[in-house]
């Protein structure tokens, strides 16, 4: 005689427990036994795919945020190199429209303002300025050893009706290989001591006096085939003219 598993009621040789329903103890365990093959799989099965499913998830969320990211930053940079082009070309342009308004000057040539007419005579490299009369005494202006003097000759006429202080007709300068750069002095030329200084002296109405422009540069100005450009500054306006 046999025992219920579940409920301990005496079997009489039923194959079921007149109490609680169950088998005998051979038939539970033999449905216990299918049903745990049937049953405890599927619980394992169930945690591998959802693991696989959140890596799956994670995976693809940096995937998208790593290309966004790459995004930005392209855009962040092809905004910076446009930025720079842009600064770039506004560098040119504005270099290129002060250029545009400085005027070229050949020997000759005479430039009038409301104030002043001034005539350019000459320009030349000297190791000795001299002045055009040289036939008594007379002052010079020699050049230190290793360098030499710019030269700008020119005539200055006063077309107002006060006098003109030579020292402020024009300022000079030159610019020697594209950025070295000089500046001038001015003398006035005097009958009886050949050169006088600028501070010292007027322009009277209406009349003309020769004036000098004496630009100090290392000898190799003189002695290279390098660019030679001189500037000239008279009240707002700019002229050149080209050396070499």
């Amino acid at each position: 005689m046999g025992v219920c598993t579940r409920c301990g009621h005496e079997l009489a040789g039923q194959k079921f427990c007149p109490e609680c329903g169950t088998k005998a103890e051979g038939e539970a365990l033999d449905s216990l036994t299918e049903e745990s093959h049937r049953f405890v799989p599927k619980k394992r099965k169930k945690a591998p795919m959802i693991i696989a499913g959140v890596v799956a998830f994670i995976i693809i969320v940096g995937v998208i945020s790593s290309l966004t990211n790459t995004d930005h930053t392209n855009a962040a940079v092809n905004g910076a190199s446009s930025d720079d082009a842009a600064d770039v070309t506004s560098a040119t342009d504005a270099s290129g429209a002060s250029d545009s308004k400085i005027k070229s000057l050949a020997i000759g040539d005479v430039i009038t303002t409301d104030d002043m007419e001034i005539t350019l005579n000459s320009v030349k490299l000297s190791y000795d300025v001299l002045p055009d009369d040289t036939s008594s005494f007379y002052t010079h202006y020699q050049a230190d050893s290793g360098n030499v003097y710019i030269d700008v000759d020119v005539d200055v006429k006063n077309l107002q009706k006060q006098d003109l202080p030579c020292d402020d007709v024009m300022k000079v300068t030159a610019d020697y290989n594209n950025g070295y750069e000089y500046s001038a002095f001015p003398i006035v030329e005097d009958s009886s001591m050949g050169f006088t200084y600028s501070n010292i002296t007027d322009i009277q109405p209406l009349e003309t006096l020769g004036m000098r422009y004496l630009i100090s540069c290392p000898e190799e100005v003189e002695t290279s085939s390098n660019p030679l450009i001189v500037y000239f500054k008279i009240d707002n306006e700019q002229f050149s003219y080209t050396v070499r």
